[in-house]
């Protein structure tokens, strides 16, 4: 049987805008939506009880609460500090899930009640890059 050559593009791991949340309390934002919000380098995390809902606020680096988004070496996700956060709210942290964010205003929004469907393999995948 003759090769056939492979001449397709690599493509990316994510292009939609996603939050994910680790077992460890980390949030990891896909570029996309990192771009949804405008780019900022901080956030403030906002939390709705009622419709059990996250929000991610831009902010300044001197605003109280303000939390930096960070970009590992390594991997294409960046990266919020959750864990007081979820602790705080009692959010559970006994498997990685993931959320599409939508932009309310000048917030991002995901709702717990919503995640997005995860291959784990792929986020092991994923994690193994960072």
């Amino acid at each position: 049987m003759p090769w056939e050559r492979f001449t397709g593009r690599a493509t990316t791991l994510n292009t939609k805008p996603t939050v994910g949340l680790s077992k460890k309390g980390e949030f990891t934002l896909a570029p996309a939506t990192v771009q949804l919000a405008g780019g900022p380098e901080y956030v403030v995390l906002l939390f709705d009880r009622e419709a059990q809902k996250i929000g991610f606020q831009p902010a300044t680096p001197n605003e109280p609460g303000a939390l930096p988004i960070r970009k590992p070496k390594k991997g294409v996700s960046y990266v919020v500090s959750g864990k007081s956060f979820t602790s705080a709210y009692n959010i559970p942290l006994d498997q990685y899930r993931q959320w599409v964010a939508k932009k309310e205003g000048n917030i991002l929004v995901i709702d717990l009640a919503k995640p997005a469907e995860v291959n784990e393999t792929d986020h092991e995948q994923a994690l193994a890059h960072r």
